[in-house]
């Protein structure tokens, strides 16, 4: 499983969108960037099966969301979910800093996690994950796994309370892929969404022990 997101995929991208959004956004990762920003990413190695049975290994690598590199944000989003996003929502990515990141396979932008801190009464603070994705042809290697595993590092790290997202009540993959990772679901909203059936979605959650999160 490697998308789970939201409110993710009601349609799938056909295989012409996802090479176009791949060449374009290889193509705006210009060397310079990749230069700076490659001191501060995480390197795996993963092997990805071809179409003959063959492999190749490759390095999946995660870096910050900035005003530099905010266009790769938008292009992936443009391709994976049925919804425009406002300033509101790169600006929330942008501030949460490590919250957000970028995934890179051999240095192409396929997938993304973007969250945004909230302050609950009290002081405490809690993570929303606005949306996590996958382009499809890189799905089932864990880079998903990866990005929702650095997000809830940090949460153990910086005295998170909690982390929490929407998801469409029917959205099965979505729900189990969370749930493996601790989350479960605290509530159901009713017409959440507006123009998607169904309309109402799950509260999806973990909440972290003070000595879990202060570790």
């Amino acid at each position: 499983m490697g998308l789970v997101t939201t409110k993710w995929a009601y349609s799938r991208p056909n295989g012409k969108a996802c090479l176009s959004i791949f060449l374009s956004l290889s193509k705006t990762t210009n060397r310079s960037l990749l230069f700076l920003s490659r001191s501060s990413r995480l390197f795996v190695r993963v092997e990805r099966k071809t179409a003959m049975g063959t492999g190749r290994e490759a390095s999946v690598s995660l870096d910050g969301v900035r005003d530099k590199n905010v266009m790769q944000l938008k292009k992936l989003n443009t391709v994976l979910f049925p919804v425009r996003y406002n300033d509101k929502y790169y600006a929330d990515a942008i501030a949460s800093g490590e919250f957000t990141k970028l995934a890179y396979y051999s240095d192409i932008c396929v997938g993304a996690i973007a969250c945004r801190l909230e302050k609950k009464e009290g002081g405490a603070m809690r993570v929303y994950i606005m949306t996590l994705g996958v382009l499809a042809p890189y799905r089932g290697i864990g880079i998903g796994s990866k990005l929702l595993n650095h997000v809830l590092d940090i949460c153990t790290k910086q005295n998170i309370s909690e982390i929490y997202l929407h998801v469409q009540t029917n959205n099965e993959d979505a729900i189990k892929f969370y749930k493996k990772f601790g989350f479960e679901i605290t509530d159901t909203i009713q017409d959440y969404y507006i123009n998607i059936e169904p309309r109402d979605c799950y509260v999806v959650t973990k909440s972290f022990a003070q000595s879990e999160a202060s570790k």
